[in-house]
């Protein structure tokens, strides 16, 4: 992926600004910025960034890219002009400028003290403004995993690294380990040895040993069987609970 960004810097002039913008936040997204890379690629969206159509600009808000792959003075651009051209953006932008806001006065307090002070105050109003976007729930695995934690008193978030740098310990539950357990007591004896471990880095690692595709693929098809035997006990105890309430009617 690295050669997708060489590349890239190598074109820039020949892109439209939309498309490096792209290339550039999906890079961010998949950790793939290099100290090299990251300053070309940062001094060539510089120049685009300033005179980009704000319909354009809007899509290089994003806490990865700005904190990963931006460098100070690229930072600084996307922050103050995101603020005058907010009006043009859709909520999902208006979202990620709020996350990447927050994500920077945490984890690089410096860039954030050296913003205007009306920047600064346009994010703190936008903190403040109902921000309109799909609900998001928690998945079964993650109702799984908290009743568990539940069971063993023990108070935690689904969090990330913004709360690691506010003194959170994390601890990581990954869905391909989860998938192995068999049953509540064996899913709590895995939790309670994950807190005896030492907390993860605010940096989460890759897990160790990788999973080849084939050991992917066999998780899933455990994971979607035992979706599906979850439905079928539901049904059962729904029809269960219909069958005397017909009965109560029938009488």
């Amino acid at each position: 992926m690295q050669s997708v960004g060489e590349e890239a810097v190598l074109k820039a002039s020949m892109m439209r600004p939309g498309d490096l913008i792209k290339v550039a936040v999906s890079l961010a997204k998949l950790g793939v910025s290099p100290p090299s890379l990251r300053e070309r690629l940062s001094d060539a969206l510089l120049p685009v960034l300033r005179d980009a159509p704000a319909l354009q600009f809007r899509g290089c808000m994003h806490p990865l890219a700005v904190l990963g792959m931006y460098t100070q003075p690229l930072q600084m651009l996307v922050m103050e002009r995101f603020s005058k051209v907010f009006i043009s953006c859709r909520p999902p932008h208006l979202e990620k400028a709020l996350q990447t806001a927050v994500a920077l006065r945490v984890l690089q307090p410096q860039i954030w003290a050296a913003l205007p002070r009306r920047v600064r105050q346009f994010y703190a109003r936008l903190s403040l403004r109902r921000i309109p976007h799909p609900i998001r729930r928690p998945s079964a695995f993650h109702w799984e995993v908290s009743d568990c934690l539940a069971a063993l008193n023990t108070p935690h978030r689904n969090t990330f690294q913004v709360l690691s740098e506010l003194g959170w310990d994390i601890r990581r539950v990954q869905w391909f380990d989860w998938a192995l357990l068999e049953g509540k007591p064996q899913k709590i004896a895995f939790l309670r040895n994950l807190r005896s471990n030492p907390p993860l880095p605010a940096h989460l690692p890759d897990p160790l040993p990788a999973l080849s595709s084939e050991e992917v693929q066999q998780r899933l098809r455990l994971v979607k069987q035992q979706q599906e035997q979850r439905q079928l006990e539901s049904c059962a105890i729904a029809a269960g609970a219909e069958a005397p309430l017909a009965k109560n009617l029938a009488l």
